[in-house]
């Protein structure tokens, strides 16, 4: 299940709450995408229409799709493990995220103004992540 993502210039950066996949990059004008596993194994498929890209983000387990509907009908390869400190990031900002959709999902932030109110701008302004309604 995603819990937030960043796009900006045709690249979408994608975290899930995942037992196996943390993270996903998908490159829209190569039709590249990069999956990221728990280990830091880090995968490119190639090909990858963005009409594919947006069922694997959006859909109930990216673990199953992966099997599914990726693994065996695009070109593949394993580009590199993500360090230590590069893994440890990446699980940081999964952990933020499952943070902040708590107390969007609460309700806590209902009826802030952001910028105006300190609080909402405060805990939004390091990033720009979308919440991602179900």
């Amino acid at each position: 299940m995603i819990l937030g993502k960043e796009s900006e210039n045709g690249v979408t950066i994608a975290f899930y709450e995942s037992s196996n996949i943390l993270q996903s990059v998908y490159i829209e004008n190569k039709q590249l995408l990069f999956i990221v596993f728990h280990k830091g194994g880090t995968y490119s498929y190639d090909s990858v229409s963005r009409e594919v890209y947006e069922q694997f983000e959006t859909c109930e387990s990216q673990g199953k799709f992966l099997i599914s509907s990726i693994k065996g009908k695009f070109q593949f390869k394993k580009d590199f493990i993500l360090k230590e400190w590069e893994l440890k990031s990446v699980k940081e900002r999964i952990d933020e995220m499952r943070v902040k959709n708590k107390w969007i999902d609460s309700g806590i932030l209902d009826g802030l103004k952001a910028p105006d109110d300190p609080i909402k701008f405060n805990l939004f302004k390091s990033d720009e992540i979308q919440k991602i309604d179900e």
